[in-house]
């Protein structure tokens, strides 16, 4: 048998013992954010006491998460003694890193509601720059004068204007043959009362539609790009590889995740601008959540001139994993949205965005396994590649 081949054979063995690793600290460990129990009760609290002009912080209630880092703890002996010799691919490389990382996303985790939570978040997630506060801040005026010359605050573009109101079937049916389209796949709709317009779970060939939110003909041309044409497409990709790790994401994929989203509606002509005044929000209520309450980032956002549910949805956001949202500290995560598509935009300019089409991998991952990218390029199935789609 030949040499390479038998190597190539051992090397995938190993990354299969790997993965077998990050399942079972994965299955210890499930990373769902937990949802305050009475926030709905706060939130009408907040209002009643902001129309008095008094000051009030939201007192949230949470339920424990339900594992703790006793219980992960035990992996770090194993993580730490993962090899990373003869790592041809550096997929090895990749995989410690994601499962490093997981111990921080524990952390905050585990502490979620007190101001440790704070500190393992900030380790992980990182704050955004004065430079990209700068820029949110731009678009933000930018957002608003644009609105004030049409002298009508509800009307962000002439796109929204002749777009017109679709049934929930329709938008079902587009995304479902968009998804057939691309992939070939047959996927499963769920109407239901969820958090987001539409939750897609690839692992489980399945869009989940909120049932109580009426959908526009722009909002489908939208989620066609976004859902399906990004979060959909990249875990498909990763499928295909057979690497768990492109399906799941590597290590901080999350800001080329959603940045690559937002640059494809950008590219197709629908990149919605009153998305990007809330991703745009989000940067400034995660750079001020680290020294300010919630209160001190609702009346920045004001500001802005974001509307109230706007406005305290994304300072809630900012500041979700404190019980007692008086206090400093928060979740910092949300500028990776606006900081993900303006990377991904200048990387475009003078790359091969197809490449990030590989699996759900970060910009930064692309020159370590690129070998395993040109191996498997003719594979990729991207919204850029000039080539037919599944039909």
């Amino acid at each position: 048998m030949n040499n390479s081949i038998t190597n190539n054979e051992k090397y995938f063995e190993e990354i299969k013992s790997i993965e077998n690793i990050y399942t079972r600290f994965s299955k210890k460990s499930p990373l769902l954010f937990p949802k305050p129990i009475n926030l709905q009760e706060e939130k009408k609290m907040f209002f009643s006491m902001l129309k008095k002009n008094e000051v009030y912080n939201p007192q949230l209630i949470y339920e424990k998460p339900k594992f703790s880092l006793d219980d992960v703890e035990v992996f770090r002996e194993e993580i730490n003694n993962i090899s990373l010799d003869d790592d041809v691919y550096n997929l090895k490389r990749l995989y410690k890193e994601k499962l490093l990382g997981r111990f921080l996303q524990v952390g905050y985790h585990e502490f979620w509601g007190t101001e440790k939570s704070c500190e393992y978040a900030l380790k992980y997630w990182k704050k955004p720059s004065l430079i990209l506060l700068l820029k949110a801040k731009k678009i933000c005026n930018k957002y608003i004068n644009e609105l004030e010359k049409n002298n009508n605050i509800n009307n962000n573009s002439e796109k929204i204007k002749k777009s017109k109101n679709v049934s929930l079937e329709f938008c079902a049916e587009e995304l479902r043959k968009e998804v057939k389209r691309l992939t070939g796949d047959e996927i499963k709709i769920k109407f239901e009362n969820i958090n987001a317009k539409v939750n897609i779970e690839p692992s489980e060939k399945l869009i989940q539609i909120n049932k109580n939110v009426q959908f526009t003909s722009l909002d489908v041309e939208r989620l066609k790009v976004h859902e399906v044409g990004v979060h959909y497409m990249r875990y498909y990709n990763g499928l295909k590889c057979a690497i768990k790790l492109f399906e799941t994401g590597t290590e901080n994929y999350l800001e080329t995740e959603e940045g690559l989203a937002a640059y494809n509606e950008y590219d197709k002509g629908v990149l919605s601008e009153h998305q990007m005044f809330v991703y745009a929000g989000r940067v400034i209520a995660t750079y001020y959540c680290i020294s300010k309450s919630f209160y001190e980032i609702f009346k920045i956002l004001k500001k802005y001139k974001f509307d109230d549910n706007d406005c305290f949805a994304i300072t809630f956001r900012a500041k979700r994993n404190l019980c007692d949202t008086s206090l400093k500290g928060g979740f910092s995560k949300d500028y990776v949205y606006l900081k993900g598509f303006e990377k991904v935009k200048k990387f475009a300019k003078s790359n091969d965005i197809n490449k990030l089409f590989i699996g759900k991998v970060s910009i930064e991952n692309l020159k370590l396994i690129d070998e395993f990218i040109n191996e498997n390029y003719d594979n990729i199935q991207s919204p850029f590649k000039k080539i037919s789609m599944i039909k």
